[in-house]
Parts: structure tokens; sequence; C-alpha cells
């Protein structure tokens, strides 16, 4: 998510941030009736599907070349009051894998804090491991604004109209990225690059994980200059591994 009046505050879904609570994470629970109105079923007829993140650069040591990532620090996210593994899915043809690997650069862009303004990006491939559960949300419909409010606001999870502790579990889930001025109400977040609706995978659940494999790392030189469209031009490739 992202506040207007804050913009360095955007994305606990894509970088790994701090949070109090230690420990290994269970799977999500969503509303009973997620399981109604959602798919439960379309990740796992997809195979291995690519994927971006953007990364800290001293968070290396959680996405090493040709291993699963490591649960990251915890901290609350649309999808998890926990932690969350987050992605930008990749579409189909070229353009479209273009622009979704510029979207994970533009937030890796946002969020430098290396000495030297450099920040990662990571290559993944993922496919749903067997018996691992996942949920998809269609669109940022009225249950996904109760998932993600309960989410940001652990105490409305037990509250009456937010029922985010009953129902089946889940350890991936996808959906739309979410978007608050500060009012408390989300919308989905647009993308800074394209403008266009922008949608999210979250691995919230260490068996989610074994479903990941990191293919490769891209660091690059960030430009503070860059706030929107195309990569800025001083945003360049430093190395790939």
């Amino acid at each position: 998510m992202k506040f207007i009046f804050q913009s360095t505050v955007i994305w606990a879904l894509l970088f790994t941030l701090s949070c109090t609570h230690v420990g290994r994470s269970a799977p999500v629970a969503v509303p009973r009736e997620f399981s109604i109105q959602g798919n439960a079923t379309t990740l796992a007829t997809r195979g291995t599907q690519t994927y971006y993140r953007a990364i800290k650069l001293d968070d290396n040591t959680s996405n090493k070349v040709g291993t699963h990532p490591t649960q990251p620090e915890l901290k609350a996210g649309d999808f998890s009051n926990q932690w969350g593994y987050y992605m930008f899915p990749v579409g189909t043809s070229w353009a479209a894998i273009l622009v979704d690997k510029e979207d994970a650069m533009f937030w890796g862009n946002q969020h430098k804090n290396d000495a030297s303004h450099q920040f990662g990006v990571v290559e993944l491939d993922f496919s749903l491991p067997t018996g691992v559960t996942s949920y998809s949300f269609p669109s940022a419909n009225p249950e996904w604004t109760t998932f993600i409010s309960a989410n940001y606001n652990p105490s409305l999870s037990t509250s009456a109209d937010r029922p985010l502790l009953q129902g089946k579990h889940y350890s991936v889930i996808k959906g739309p990225m979410s978007y608050t001025d500060g009012s408390g109400s989300y919308a989905q977040e647009t993308s800074r690059v394209t403008e266009k609706p922008l949608t999210q995978l979250a691995i919230v659940a260490d068996d989610g994980l074994k479903g990941v494999t990191v293919k490769k790392l891209f660091v690059y030189q960030g430009d503070s200059n860059w706030q929107g469209g195309p990569p800025y031009k001083t945003v360049k490739l430093v190395s790939e591994s």
C-alpha cells in the first residue's frame, strides 16, 4: 500500500520490513464466505510462472540465486498481518514481461537505501507445491477490502463485521495491490509505469516458499528523479547474476 502524503512508506508488500513478532508462520485465514466468491484452484492449474520482486541489497542473503527464498522480516501487509513475500506476476507477451519487471524496478527505486543508491530486483519461478492451499481475489471487491483492512488493523480482525480468523486458511494469495489515502478505505493501486491496475502474488506461509525459486538477481543504480513512466534514463543495470 502507499500513502499519498508519504510515499516512502508505501509497499510493505515488496520489501522485508521489521516487526516484533517472531517465529514460524501458519497459513492465513480469510473470511468464510471467500471460499464461495473467490477462486481456490486457479494457481494450481497454471504450472510454473515468472514473477519479479524488488529487494533491498542488504536482503540478498534471503534471495540467493538457485535457492528458495527464506521468510522475510515480519510486518503486516495486504494479505497477511504477519509477513508476506510479495511478487509482481508477469504477462504472457514480451512487452508485458518488460513492463512487469519495470513495475518492480520502480518500487525498488523508491526504496533504495544502500549508500550507493542501488537496489535489487529478483526474477522468480513459482509453481504451487502439492498440498499447499491458494486463493485468488477476483477483484478489489468488498471481501478484499475487508481482508486488507483487518490485516493492517489487528483490532478489527475479531470484530463481528471483519471475520479474519474464520474460514479456510491459505498459504498463497493473489489479488489486487492496495492503495489508501490514510482514511481507512482501500482501492486497487495503479502502476506508476503503465497507469494500469496492479496485481500481486503473496506467499504468506512457510510451505508456500517451497514453490519459489530465485532465478536471477539484477542490481540497478537508482535515481530519485524517476517518479513514473518508463525507467528514468539514469536507472541503469549494474550487474546480473
